[in-house]
């Protein structure tokens, strides 16, 4: 081949389009669809933290005036009576760990408040049920995994291995202190 056969050829070759749009789509579409993943993820993301948000401000009304504990509701009970209602879109109640202690005292005094468990829970089978009695500092925690779609979060530290899979452990906690205007006596229980 003679250099001007070469020239030739690379003159078609510049001329020629026909194939232009299969290489840009080629070298865009990962980019694009990384990004709409990374999005999707983000999104379900939010929505997962405002929806346990949400439920435990509304789950705290009734810990805080007694009623669950006038009532002698178990952990299942309670789960199914104030939490499991309130679960909207593809949340999935079975799946919500729903850990709640109480300490005795105020929020300023040495029993303070009792931490959310660290790490998060990945299952129920350490969640507590302690709703506590009237002047009771309290926490209800409610946690819910999530398995990764992407998996570009799993640096940030969100993950954690359970059920032999890798999964995102979403947490929404509320501190305060029961009413005193009622009393009943504790009763815990784990899991």
């Amino acid at each position: 081949m003679s250099w001007s056969g070469f020239r030739s050829r690379i003159k078609i070759f510049g001329r020629e389009n026909r194939a232009v749009a299969a290489v840009e789509f080629a070298l865009i579409a990962p980019i694009f669809f990384a990004s709409v993943f990374c999005i999707v993820e983000t999104s379900i993301d939010y929505y997962i933290i405002a929806t346990l948000d949400g439920i435990v401000e509304q789950v705290s009304l009734p810990l805080q005036t007694g009623v669950p504990q006038l009532a002698g509701l178990q952990s299942w009970q309670f789960k199914q009576t104030y939490v499991c209602p309130l679960v909207k879109g593809f949340l999935n109640c079975s799946n919500l760990i729903v850990n709640i202690q109480s300490n005795f005292g105020n929020a300023y005094g040495n029993n303070g408040f009792s931490p959310p468990p660290s790490p998060p829970l990945s299952d129920s089978t350490f969640a507590s049920y302690c709703p506590g009695s009237g002047g009771y500092s309290t926490t209800v925690t409610i946690s819910y995994p999530v398995s990764q779609i992407t998996g570009i979060w799993s640096s940030a530290g969100t993950s954690v291995n359970g059920a032999g899979q890798t999964v995102r452990i979403f947490q929404a906690s509320v501190g305060f202190i029961l009413q005193p205007t009622f009393t009943v006596t504790p009763t815990c229980t784990m899991g």
